[in-house]
């Protein structure tokens, strides 16, 4: 299988009221501009992906990617990565070139995107260990922090900390 066509039109979303993000203060951001990208194969597969971007994104992907991808089996994508890497020195970010890759990954697996990590049996792996329990360190955070044991057990008698499970206070 082989990459035949990628394809990046840029969507703009109107936002229904204003809008001032936290990563642009003072700002309002009228609207939402987003790259949706469709990477085409030889067999008809067809792979999505979009994310929060613009034009210089889709420029990018068309002027340094595409020309590196054609030809390429879209199933490596480790292999394909770092020429996104590569092609930022040139342009903007074109990391949500990799997500039509991985929904290629998933649809040939017969998979969804999400799952593919986790093998075509669709088994998630086992706990291997398990998680702390409330207050199990504690001690040892508050130690490295410069607290001293008399004082990490002041904190915990006052309910300030939690105690480790099965010890009073």
């Amino acid at each position: 299988m082989k990459i035949d066509r990628i394809t990046c039109r840029v969507v703009d979303f109107p936002l229904e009221r204003e809008f001032h993000p936290a990563w642009a203060r003072g700002r309002n951001q009228p609207d939402l501009l987003m790259v949706l990208i469709e990477v085409h194969t030889d067999e008809g597969y067809t792979g999505v992906g979009a994310a929060h971007a613009g034009l210089e994104a889709a420029i990018t992907i068309e002027r340094f990617v595409a020309p590196y991808f054609i030809g390429q089996d879209p199933t490596y994508v480790e292999r394909l990565a770092p020429v996104l890497r590569d092609t930022e020195i040139l342009g903007a970010p074109v990391y949500c070139m990799e997500m039509p890759l991985w929904d290629l990954v998933g649809k040939v697996a017969g998979l969804p995107a999400l799952p593919v990590e986790f093998g075509t049996d669709r088994q998630r792996p086992g706990i291997r260990r398990q998680p702390p329990r409330m207050g199990e360190h504690n001690a040892q955070v508050l130690a490295e922090a410069g607290f001293t044991a008399a004082e990490v057990t002041d904190l915990a008698e006052a309910g300030v900390i939690a105690a480790r499970i099965g010890e009073s206070g």
